[in-house]
């Protein structure tokens, strides 16, 4: 996968964020690329933009609508996508939501919700497309899973439960299907200008946005796109995009995770203070 000329790659979560990101990375290195979400009118301006960086005029381009918490509809679209274009080269399965919140006040619904798109989602399309890379003997599936997929962040108990979840299921798969030449990538972004991060704004606990204030940092989708792309021509298993968000990985190692509570206990404290000071 160090050259995408003529590969076929589908990106799940591909109308926008990350998903729209790599798909014009992709495009405009000469892959075939269809992008795949729920809302078509999203979708259709997505494959516009994504056109526009063909590399060569013979490229196909494609979209496919489908919740992929559904089953029954990834399959319905997944047959009719391998039967027109084959079995992909590429799958990147960028597709997620999130709700931020304590996990005391995270309604039942949300947090099923959350394992339904962001773990079973993923799951639904790898199991569908498996066969097909076995029986080819060659393929390339990247998960995207998330820092919060790498340790516990205050504020994301059912989010980070998902992406813990994809952690484990690509850990497992690289080894069950390494005989059959399908590679994986998994990917630990940090926060990123995404649609989904503006609209976590609206729910995160005071003390996540106090960590935020003292801690956080935010990458563009196109930086993280790009870390995505160079990972895959490298076959990298393991990709945390930013030079910053690997020293914590590596600090978080050494110290058993306790530095993530350290700095949970830091800014919690501050947050009191500063409550005290306007009371």
């Amino acid at each position: 996968m160090k050259n995408f000329q003529n590969k076929l790659a589908l990106v799940t979560g591909g109308s926008s964020g990350i998903g729209l990101a790599v798909s014009k990375i992709l495009a405009a290195l000469g892959a075939n690329v269809w992008i795949l979400a729920r809302r078509e009118d999203l979708l259709k301006s997505a494959l516009e933009e994504i056109k526009k960086l063909a590399a060569r005029s013979d490229q196909s381009f494609g979209y496919l609508v489908a919740d992929v918490s559904s089953w029954e509809q990834v399959q319905s679209v997944l047959a009719s996508f391998i039967n027109e274009t084959g079995t992909p080269d590429l799958v990147i399965n960028c597709v997620g939501i999130s709700r931020p919140g304590e996990f005391i006040d995270l309604d039942q619904e949300i947090i099923h919700r959350l394992m339904e798109v962001n773990y079973m989602g993923p799951v639904h399309i790898i199991k569908y497309l498996l066969p097909g890379m076995i029986q080819r003997k060659s393929g390339y599936i990247m998960n995207v899973s998330s820092l919060a997929g790498l340790g516990g962040v205050y504020g994301y108990s059912a989010y980070g439960a998902t992406k813990y979840a994809l952690h484990g299921l690509t850990d497992v798969l690289k080894y069950e299907l390494k005989p059959y030449n399908i590679k994986f990538s998994i990917v630990f972004p940090p926060d990123t200008q995404t649609p989904g991060l503006e609209a976590d704004q609206a729910y995160l606990p005071a003390v996540t946005r106090q960590l935020n204030a003292d801690f956080g940092g935010v990458m563009s989708a196109e930086e993280v796109a790009k870390a995505m792309v160079n990972g895959i021509q490298k076959e990298d298993y393991f990709i945390i995009p930013g030079f910053s968000n690997n020293l914590l990985n590596v600090a978080n190692n050494l110290f058993g995770y306790r530095l993530v509570g350290l700095l949970v206990d830091y800014s919690r404290s501050k947050l009191a203070r500063k409550t005290a000071k306007v009371k």
